[in-house]
């Protein structure tokens, strides 16, 4: 890994596909990007699990029980574009977007930070923090120089 103050990896041993990834997001400013370091900690049988959520989402399958977003009717709309994949109590929060300037419907999800989930609802302070990381232009300008053939990056 580069030493960027915010870059992006991809999940290792996703399927690849052209349709849909999940990378994590490292960020040395925000203190609760641990997405990457509580994957890493996980046991074998828990990231082959997790695993096989993430493929069965990039397959473009639908499981809520094992990951999903928030629609427009869920915290007054205002985490659209966060996303969730579920691991018995531990939640790996992040957020999607389409990063590809050629393919606009290429998604990719972004993984950003890890919690234990002790209640029925999220907490929205964990959708706060995935979407205003979203929305940080560092964030956008390691997105666009990890997809789009234009900044010069080497992978797509």
């Amino acid at each position: 890994m580069d030493e960027k103050l915010c870059s992006l990896e991809p999940v290792p041993g996703q399927r690849n596909s052209p349709r849909r990834a999940v990378l994590f997001l490292i960020y040395k400013k925000v203190q609760f990007a641990n997405a990457k370091d509580k994957f890493l900690a996980l046991t074998g049988d828990e990231e082959r699990t997790l695993l096989s959520r993430i493929d069965y989402w990039i397959d473009g399958k639908i499981a809520k029980r094992y990951f999903h977003g928030w629609d427009s009717s869920q915290y007054r709309g205002k985490y659209t574009e966060c996303f969730v994949f579920k691991l018995q109590d531990r939640r790996f929060y992040g957020f999607l977007a389409h990063p590809k300037s050629a393919d606009r419907r290429f998604e990719v999800c972004v993984l950003v930070l890890h919690e234990e989930k002790n209640q029925w609802e999220t907490e929205e302070s964990d959708l706060r923090r995935s979407k205003e990381v979203s929305e940080n232009a560092d964030v956008k300008k390691a997105l666009t120089e990890y997809y789009d053939p234009r900044s010069g990056s080497k992978r797509r």
